[in-house]
């Protein structure tokens, strides 16, 4: 290590600092009355100490750093993967492999940690810093492995990646083809059982997650079998308990594979649970996938949504297909003049530049459905609109529209949007709204607000008015398919929009409800996914309040309880459950209002992933690709001492150094202080001891 001290001016400028030191120690002592009684050493020496403190103190005001350079020897690290995932121990010869395996384990750690920085991980769904094997990840990303250690060690003296796997992966990209920026070798050590094993496997059920109470729905079921050429099997299905489908199966090569397609009767509302089952064959080594349950959600009828427009228009499709992605709604299209004016069974009007001539308002105003929406456009007769007694009222000021971009209002309280929706809003083009000025006279709820150029504005632009149980929204701007055009580019998909609509019709199109208190959730979750739920608590004048606390009890099928406590938002409540077993619940959510217990249950379901049982080929000829791919080889559990050996032995994986330079205040150093201290204190000192001041 070495050091120099360093200033951000040019080093002549000391110069200065002595010659300030200079002056001033001259200016104190040279002919000072008051110091005749002095002899001329003890004033010289007086001057000497002041000249030092001063020019110090003026050397300290030109900021300089002490510029610290150090060699450093960095070992080379080798980062250990271990696979986690239940594919592991679920073949063959499970516990002989668990042993072997932890064993080997801790030879590799014993042998190399002595010669190099070694880490150690797990890993299945993602990496994580473990060396503890307890085989519980239910799927298995190779990709995340090698992205996961680039992210963790740029720019490091990495000397090799091990990687302990069986080569399968179900969740991620094929590993071969991930953006990995290795400079070094990839080993790998090959775990599990590369022979055909006699299995058949339920490899995929596929059915709708809703359904219509009365109708028949479609079920498709993937069978595979291997090595069970001319085996016969049974497939069933059950549901509460009873079986309500078969079909024999008959396995015709070593290499099997059927869709085989069911229909089945939607005869009870709820959530259905649905169990497909293959019966075992003898001989066959993995029954794990031998079963898989499904959930659809029967319904009572589709809820019909009726659009309206003054003329074609490009939004008119986007807009469909937005609401049409879930399939609890129906649309029907139809242009205003040719409509027969009979939408009694719909449970939403859209109003597409509607009214657009002032005879349309009556007609409007003939209709009788629970909820409207307005999409206001430049085809909209503005004073037309006004007379419809909706609440809103627009005063055109100058201009008719002005190009407008939406906001998300922060504090909407009616739905919930998603983080990823709102980021995304700030693409989204401009649309064309009415320019002037809003005023409601029932309450208002803005989902979004207008912003104009680079400035946000108090305006509405997607808001919604209630009076009693009628619900009213209104988009003011056309040319929202523009905002489906602009996510598909960006995104590759359109749920942003999709979000946006979906929720709005599905806010305006449910009847009121006028329970105080509300929770909603998903109807099912996977057993990876966190379990959320929202809460509202209403006041006996239906506003939203927040002053209590609101609780929730789960039971699983086992009576086990699991309870929780909402947090509170800005005027309702929130809870993330965590993650939760694979079981179906029941739940019980209750809270206090005005004195009153309000309570609310549900059901709701957490799905297993069961993707590890779906295959325990092990796949040696990925590792191998893998391997040979960044420079490395493959050793099974029997080759751990020709592994270590061929590490120890690379020229490539060693010990590099490098300086590194650090620099410091000068002024931060506490001996620089002391010093000055100890100059001046010696100074007064002899001043005093003297008989001076």
């Amino acid at each position: 290590m070495n050091f120099s001290i360093i200033t951000k001016y040019p080093l002549w400028f000391i110069l200065f600092c002595v010659a300030l030191g200079g002056i001033y120690a001259l200016v104190l002592y040279r002919k000072n009355k008051k110091l005749k009684e002095f002899s001329i050493s003890l004033i010289r020496l007086l001057a000497a100490l002041r000249f030092v403190v001063v020019s110090v103190l003026a050397f300290l005001l030109l900021s300089p750093f002490i510029k610290q350079l150090n060699r450093i020897v960095e070992q080379p690290i080798l980062v250990l993967a271990l696979d986690n995932s239940q594919s592991i121990v679920l073949g063959n010869d499970s516990t002989e492999l668990k042993q072997r395996y932890s064993s080997e384990v801790e030879h590799l750690t014993s042998a190399l940690g002595e010669d190099f920085e070694l880490n150690v991980y797990t890993f299945g769904e993602s990496l994580n810093e473990s060396d503890s094997l307890n085989f519980n990840q239910q799927q298995t990303d190779l990709s995340a492995v090698l992205n996961g250690v680039e992210s963790r060690f740029t720019n490091r003296n990495v000397g090799a990646l091990i990687l302990a796997s069986d080569g399968i992966y179900n969740k991620g990209s094929n590993p071969k083809y991930t953006s990995f920026a290795a400079n070094y070798p990839i080993y790998s050590i090959a775990l599990g059982d590369t022979s055909v094993q006699r299995d058949a496997q339920l490899a995929k059920v596929v059915a709708n997650k809703i359904a219509y109470l009365g109708n028949q729905f479609p079920i498709a079921i993937q069978i595979n079998a291997q090595q069970l050429n001319g085996k016969s099997t049974a497939l069933s299905i059950y549901n509460q308990g009873k079986k309500i489908y078969s079909a024999p199966i008959k396995y015709t090569s070593n290499d099997f594979f059927e869709e085989h397609k069911a229909v089945l009767d939607a005869k009870v509302t709820g959530l259905q649970k649905y169990t497909v089952e293959i019966s075992v064959v003898d001989s066959e080594q993995n029954t794990i996938n031998n079963s898989t349950s499904i959930y659809v959600d029967v319904l009572d009828g589709r809820e019909k949504i009726q659009l309206l427009a003054n003329a074609p228009h490009p939004d008119i499709a986007a807009i469909k297909r937005a609401i049409e992605q879930n399939e609890n709604y129906e649309v029907e299209v139809a242009l205003f003049d040719q409509f027969d004016g009979k939408a009694a069974d719909a449970n939403l009007i859209i109003y597409h530049n509607l009214p657009a001539k002032a005879t349309d308002v009556a007609k409007i105003q003939q209709l009788k459905s629970n909820a409207s929406l307005f999409i206001v456009g430049q085809q909209t007769n503005i004073p037309s609109l006004n007379d419809l007694s909706t609440g809103l009222s627009i005063k055109s000021i100058g201009r008719d529209f002005n190009e407008v971009t939406p906001i998300l209002n922060s504090t909407f309280p009616l739905f919930t949007i998603s983080e990823e929706t709102a980021e995304n809003l700030i693409a989204f083009p401009p649309v064309a709204a009415p320019f002037g000025k809003l005023s409601t006279s029932v309450s208002t709820y803005p989902l979004l607000k207008q912003k104009i150029g680079g400035v946000t504005t108090e305006s509405s632009q997607w808001f919604f008015l209630q009076e009693g149980n009628t619900k009213t929204g209104f988009i003011l701007g056309e040319g929202v398919w523009r905002w489906s055009l602009a996510d598909y580019q960006k995104n590759q998909t359109k749920v942003h929009f999709e979000e946006l609509m979906s929720k709005t019709v599905q806010y305006l199109s449910v009847k009121a409800d006028k329970s105080l208190f509300r929770v909603s959730t998903e109807n099912d979750f996977l057993e990876n996914e966190k379990v959320v739920f929202d809460a509202q608590v209403y006041n006996e004048s239906y506003e939203l309040i927040n002053d209590g606390e609101v609780s929730i009890l789960l039971i699983n099928s086992e009576d086990k309880e699991y309870q929780f406590t909402f947090s509170k938002t800005n005027t309702a409540f929130y809870l993330n459950a965590g993650k939760l077993p694979a079981d179906e619940y029941r739940y019980v959510a209750s809270t206090n209002s005005a004195g009153k217990e309000l309570k609310e249950t549900g059901v709701l379901t957490v799905l297993p992933i069961e993707v590890e049982s779906l295959n325990l080929q092990a796949d040696y000829q990925l590792l191998f690709d893998l391997s040979q791919q960044y420079g490395g080889a493959v050793f099974t559990l029997n080759q751990t001492d020709e592994l270590i050996q061929q590490i120890k032995t690379r020229e490539d994986i060693k010990a590099v150094s490098y300086s590194q330079t650090k620099l410091t205040d000068l002024i931060n150093n506490k001996w620089i202080f002391f010093l000055l201290l100890a100059l001046l204190s010696t100074e007064w000192f002899i001043r005093k001891r003297s008989g001076s001041y």
